[in-house]
Formats: structure tokens, sequence, C-alpha cells
């Protein structure tokens, strides 16, 4: 059986620069949709204009909702949450334990639910690089999240 050699840190680091490269992707997005926008404000005004193409066009995709936090902020919080916890978590007691940890409002239910879909995307990142363990329950309908176990040998 391989153990993994490769320290939490850095599978965490690379998580974080993971949920980075994905929140600068989305930067980039919204600044081409903008340069589009101009290029037909400029059009109004000139119909001959051509506009200097940016770059290759990304194909269009869901925007991701704006956050509470940065996702870089709520890694940090979800790997602390994890190694502090005593027993598997759910994901939505993760993310209660976010809101209380950060002291953001509990009441919309809308933000929450999309805090809960932020924290699962998160987990499941980390969950491919090692540095947590979801235990399905129910028929894979439920993951209770916990840190790896260590292996003593």
């Amino acid at each position: 059986m391989a153990v993994n050699a490769v320290p939490k840190e850095i599978l965490l680091k690379r998580a974080v620069l993971l949920d980075r490269a994905d929140t600068l992707e989305g930067e980039k997005r919204k600044l081409l949709d903008d340069i589009e926008v101009l290029d037909r404000a400029a059009l109004i005004f000139d119909p001959t204009y051509t506009p200097q193409t940016v770059g290759k066009r990304p194909k269009a995709q869901a925007r991701k909702p704006s956050s509470m936090l940065p996702a870089s902020e709520l890694t940090s919080i979800i790997g602390k949450l994890i190694r502090s916890a005593v027993e598997p978590m759910a994901t939505s007691a993760i993310a209660s334990a976010v809101v209380d940890a950060k002291e953001l409002p509990a009441d919309d239910k809308r933000k929450f639910d999309a805090l809960v879909q932020r924290v699962r995307t998160i987990l499941n990142g980390l969950e491919r690089t090692k540095v947590v363990e979801g235990i399905r329950t129910d028929g894979d309908k439920r993951v209770l999240w916990r840190a790896p176990l260590r292996q003593v040998g």
C-alpha cells in the first residue's frame, strides 16, 4: 500500500492556487465581456470601427455567484475546521461553522446555499489532492469529511 509522502501543506497550497487560477479565469472573462461592451458602444459612434482582437475568446461558462469570502481564505478556514474536528463533519455543518467563524449573516438561505456549494466544491478538490477524506453514506448521497488518517508504520 503506497503512503502519500507529499506534505499536507504542499497539497493545501496547491488547492489554494487552483482556486486562485479559477478566480483569475473568471476575472479575465469579465474583462473580455467589458471590452466587448465598449466595442459595441464604439460602433454606435463609428459604424466602420473595427476592434482589434484581444485574444481567443473563452467559451461562455456559468458565472459563479459573488462570494462573501475569497476562495483562498475559505479553503484555509475549511482546512482548519477539518483538522480540529473531533468527528467527521457534513458539508452543511462545515458551512455553518464558516458562517460562525467569520460572523457572516446567517439569515439569507440563498447565500447560505451558495456557500454550501462553494464549500462542497473546495472539499471535492481537497479530496482529490488527499488533503481531506470523504466518507460516503446513504448510498453516496451524503458525505462526511475528515482529515486523512495517518498510517503508523
